[in-house]
């Protein structure tokens, strides 16, 4: 994987597939409380308890498998993000933007999710061609992986996928805003 500077890129959309990105290591604290109400799909709304059990959640199902970074079509559990966009572009909105800034706070907050390696998986809704749905979500997965580097301080692997429109999160309404989110799963790397 190539490395990557955080400051070079923050703000702007990667096109890259894959991309490590070496920082300075901070420190962190942990907590397990309170997971009992983890949505399904977090939203602005989720706050950083919901965010920390979801997250922990899924780094602790990649630990019971023998899991690589590289693996293409990984059966783990990710996280969904209600992660906007601008209509038909990669460019945040302001609320995501905090979604993203939240789980940023998270992950430094938690020794074992700094550790961890990122899968950064962009998916659409139906609405326009199949292919460009493919772009689109890699884009988006690229935008919303460099805001998330632009928060932190510390040595973070990402992996940046796009699965456009064909894991739909509501088949049954495949043009629904719902399909339209970006998945963060940690693994752990052991």
């Amino acid at each position: 994987m190539p490395s990557i500077s955080k400051n070079r890129y923050a703000g702007r959309v990667m096109q890259a597939a894959t991309l490590t990105v070496l920082m300075v290591a901070g420190h962190a604290a942990s907590a397990d409380a309170g997971c009992d109400d983890v949505p399904t799909l977090m939203t602005e709304a989720a706050n950083k308890a919901q965010i920390h059990c979801a997250l922990s959640r899924a780094r602790a199902s990649s630990s019971a498998r023998a899991i690589s970074i590289v693996e293409t079509e990984p059966e783990l559990d990710a996280v969904s993000f209600a992660i906007n966009f601008e209509f038909g572009s990669a460019v945040l909105t302001p609320a995501s933007q905090a979604l993203l800034s939240k789980v940023a706070e998270v992950i430094a907050e938690d020794e074992a999710l700094r550790e961890s390696a990122f899968f950064i998986d962009g998916h659409t809704d139906a609405v326009g061609a199949s292919q460009d749905n493919q772009v689109l979500g890699q884009e988006r997965a690229a935008a919303a992986a460099s805001y998330l580097l632009s928060d932190v301080d510390f040595a973070l692997s990402l992996r940046v996928r796009s699965f456009g429109e064909d894991r739909l999160l509501d088949p049954a309404d495949p043009n629904s805003a719902r399909n339209r989110r970006v998945e963060i799963t940690p693994v752990a790397v052991e």
